[in-house]
Parts: structure tokens; sequence; C-alpha cells
């Protein structure tokens, strides 16, 4: 097996050029990519919920629908959690098995917004049942038509990622804010390590073990106690630094982690702070599990950062003797 491999070009932060998540042009990929990646997901959620409730509960969804045989509703419901753990594969893959897949996923879709249509014309549901009914078709075929459009732009850009290693697939994750106040003091919050570690829910503490700028070690501590290092390999002051994470002392199942945080200037009081994540999780189904729920539930945790930086960037704004 290839050994994970992530791209080693830094990653630099938008310019008025490329607003909002563009931070070099591989990047730019891996986020459309993530969204055709994080709508499959979707689709399992949807697929899975539909599935585990139509088998746990066919009477009762029987009862509403109006019609049909509770024997049936409980077939239904095994191929919809079938058909949710095949789209969980499809969104663990490598890029070009996600492109080939969504097609015959967007297929499966269409024909379930078919049968719904099918069904309501032939079988006597309640006015319920024809409302659950329809809702579901069109949540599907939401969820179908964004995978089709998607699938068509990493398709036609997908060869751009031929000899990066995808065993498993690198991960992205992307957010950014503007701030009220200067990039200057806007990088003075972002490098306070200390800070960081306070605002983010699943650390107790971030500390610079050794160093400064490039080459720094940071020493981070999970809630859990649980302790790592992380290298700073790019430091570009008032501007950007950039981390790898040392995994072997990781604990959580990821095979590469890296991080990049930005700052830069859009008026005199004013500025874009950003940050962006690259990962790849480990081989096997615990790694890819997590990658999905970390693409759940990582962003909120970044924006909460965010808050907390510019609710300290305004106070410290506030009380600096220069203004």
């Amino acid at each position: 097996m290839r050994p994970p491999v992530v791209d080693d070009r830094p990653m630099h932060p938008p310019t008025t050029q490329t607003p909002a998540a563009v931070v070099d042009t591989q990047f730019d990929l891996r986020l459309l990519i993530q969204s055709l990646r994080n709508t499959v997901r979707v689709n399992v959620a949807v697929s899975f919920v539909g599935g585990a409730v139509a088998l746990g509960a066919a009477n009762r969804l029987g009862d509403v629908l109006g019609a049909g045989s509770h024997g049936a509703i409980r077939i239904v419901g095994a191929g919809l959690v079938v058909y949710a753990a095949a789209l969980f594969a499809v969104g663990a893959a490598r890029t070009s098995e996600l492109v080939r897949w969504t097609l015959t996923a967007s297929v499966a879709d269409g024909s379930w917004v078919a049968a719904s249509a099918l069904a309501i014309v032939f079988v006597p549901f309640s006015n319920v049942g024809i409302a659950v009914i329809v809702s579901v078709a069109g949540i599907v075929a939401a969820v179908g038509a964004r995978q089709l459009a998607l699938r068509r732009r990493v398709r036609a850009r997908a060869s751009e990622l031929s000899g990066v290693a995808e065993d498993p697939p690198v991960e992205v994750v992307h957010v950014e804010r503007r701030m009220p106040v200067p990039s200057t003091q806007a990088w003075d919050v972002v490098t306070d390590h200390r800070l960081y570690g306070m605002l983010a829910p699943n650390l107790s503490d971030v500390r610079v073990a050794s160093g400064e700028g490039q080459g720094m070690i940071r020493t981070c501590s999970s809630s859990r106690g649980k302790e790592w290092s992380e290298v700073c390999t790019v430091w570009d002051p008032g501007e950007r630094f950039e981390v790898d994470v040392r995994t072997d002392d990781y604990p959580y199942p990821l095979a590469v982690m890296r991080g990049a945080w930005w700052v830069r200037p859009v008026t005199a009081t004013s500025s874009d702070v950003g940050m962006d994540f690259r990962y790849q999780p480990r081989a096997g189904v615990r790694g890819a599990v997590f990658a999905a729920l970390m693409q759940a539930a990582f962003p909120f945790v970044l924006r909460r950062i965010l808050r907390g930086w510019r609710s300290e960037m305004t106070t410290r704004s506030n009380t600096d003797p220069r203004r």
C-alpha cells in the first residue's frame, strides 16, 4: 500500500482575485471535491435514517401512510440501509471512484423520485402519507441534482490530482470571517496559541514547547488529557503560519493533519481571518467514519474559534493605548 501523501505545496491565503475559499489551485479543487463528497454523505444520512425508520417502525409508518404492506415497508427499509452503506463507501473512495459512482447514485435517486410519483398515482395513500412521500422525494431529488452538478465540475478537473496518493483520499476544511480590526491586531490574536487552546472545545491547552517562527514546536493537550506535538512548517509574519501534526501520538485516527492560519488586510480597520485544514484518515472503517464525522463537526468548532477571536480582537482593540 502506498503511504499517505498530502500535496507538499504551501497553502497560501486567498487574494482579492480569488475570494472566499481558494488557497492554491489544488486546495480550490479539493474544496470542490469535498463538496461532492459531503453531498454524498448527506445522501447516506437521508437513506440510512429513512431505512432505519422503515425497519424499526414499519407498523406505525404504514398507519401514517395509510396504505401499503408492513412487510413491503421493511423490505424498502432494508434496501435503503444497504444503499446507505454502499454510498458511504463511495463517499470515502478516491476521487476517480467518487466521480464514477456518483453518477450511479444520482440515477438511483432519480429512480426513487420516479417510483414515488408512480406510487402516489396507483396506491391510495392518505393525505399525510402523500405529503411525506412528496417531501422525501423532494429531498432526494435535490441531493441527486446537486451530486450531478458537482460531479460535472469535479470531472472536468480531476486529472489535476494525478500522481497524488488517495488511499484514503485527502479531505479539507475551510472557514474564514471578516474582523473589524487591522490585520496587525488580528495577527496578534491568531498567533496567541494559548488562546487557541482555550477556544477549541476539544483542547485544554496549547503551548509553545520550543523555538519560534518556522521550526517552532507546540504541544497540544486534548480535553481528555492526550498530548501531541505540532511543527511549524511555514511562518510569514503578519500573514500566515502552518503546522504539521505529529500523528504518531495523535488521539484521532488520522495519518496526516496539516493546518494553516492566515490573516489578510481588507481595509485600514478590517481584515479577513481564516483557517484551512487538510487531513487524511487512516485506512479502514474507523478512519472513514471519523473523516465523515469530522466534516460534519469540525466547521462548527472552527467557527466557534472565529467568534472567540473576534471577541478578543474587539476587546484588545478597545483597550489598545495606540487608539
